[in-house]
């Protein structure tokens, strides 16, 4: 019992950062592309 309840777990878990994964992803296409050595970029102190 303990052997199928570790298993169905495991299931569970590889199951939950799968929609994790596919949500993370894609919103990397939404993030800003930063650009090292900017002219125009404001210092930070």
């Amino acid at each position: 019992m303990q052997t199928q309840a570790s298993h169905l777990a495991y299931i569970d878990v590889f199951y939950a950062l799968t929609l994790v994964a596919a949500t993370i992803i894609p919103l990397t296409w939404f993030l800003r592309r930063v650009r090292l050595g900017a002219s125009n970029s404001a210092p930070a102190h």
